[in-house]
């Protein structure tokens, strides 16, 4: 894609970045904000490899440096939570009365946020310590759930912590957790590792619990299933596997895999 492509679809992105979730707009013509985001991209390698996520998923400074970049682009907060459409899971939890919460991976997303406003008890787990400061600096008002879930899922009592640490170290947010959200994580882990990864996260789910799994398939064409690497791994674990809105079953562990394609 050429510069001025990136640009285009940067546009957007930029005037959202200008007036963030808590933030006040800034004022800017859109003529500001594109040359804003023109001389930010100028500023990171021509090759765009910094859009890609790193292959190291067990050291925090590879993630740390990625995040610089997106925050140099500033591209990443919109496109971070543009799949995440809570409505059903917030279904799914509150007909079993479940409470507490582990997002794994969530970097700079809002939905932690956006589910302790749901009245959830959420921890955010990240390797990444500058993903979680910047994560923790996000501030959601009620008008900014309704990006997440309808008005009727706001709940009082929520809360909300931030823990670094890699998600395959069992020590770290060992729970049990009744719902675990783990979006487009997993499936960075190369094939030889992600079963390990995989297991490591369903340890931290409770008896009764809930795992939403999100991949995203870059690759994908018309014509064939969006593809999810983690989706076999579940099966063949035993939870129960299902799509989003899906009949619950009255109890059990239960895993809504939910595909993306762009």
């Amino acid at each position: 894609m050429t510069f001025e492509g990136i640009l285009r679809r940067l546009r957007k992105v930029a005037r959202w970045i200008v007036d963030p979730p808590g933030g006040e707009s800034a004022g800017e013509r859109p003529d500001d904000v594109d040359e804003r985001v023109r001389k930010a991209l100028q500023a990171l390698p021509d090759d765009f490899s910094w859009l890609m996520p790193p292959r190291e998923l067990h050291a925090s400074e590879p993630w740390d440096q990625w995040w610089r970049n997106q925050f140099t682009a500033q591209v990443p907060l919109m496109f971070v939570d543009i799949f995440c459409h809570d409505d059903p899971l917030l279904d799914a939890i509150h007909a079993r009365g479940l409470s507490t919460v582990l997002c794994v991976g969530s970097g700079v997303s809002a939905e932690p946020h956006a589910l302790a406003g749901a009245g959830l008890q959420v921890t955010a787990l990240d390797l990444s310590p500058l993903a979680m400061h910047a994560a923790a600096k996000i501030s959601l008002n009620p008008e900014h759930t309704k990006q997440f879930f309808k008005p009727e899922h706001l709940r009082p009592g929520g809360s909300l912590q931030f823990c670094v640490g890699d998600l395959t170290d069992a020590a770290i947010c060992p729970g049990p957790y009744d719902v675990i959200i783990e979006r487009k994580t997993l499936q960075l882990f190369p094939d030889t590792e992600r079963g390990d990864a995989t297991a490591a996260v369903l340890r931290r789910l409770a008896d009764n619990g809930l795992l939403l799994t999100h991949s995203h398939d870059g690759g994908w064409k018309p014509g064939t299933p969006p593809r999810s690497p983690v989706a076999p791994l579940l099966e063949s674990s035993g939870i129960h596997v299902m799509g989003l809105g899906g009949q619950l079953p009255p109890e059990g562990r239960v895993a809504f895999v939910f595909r993306s394609t762009g």
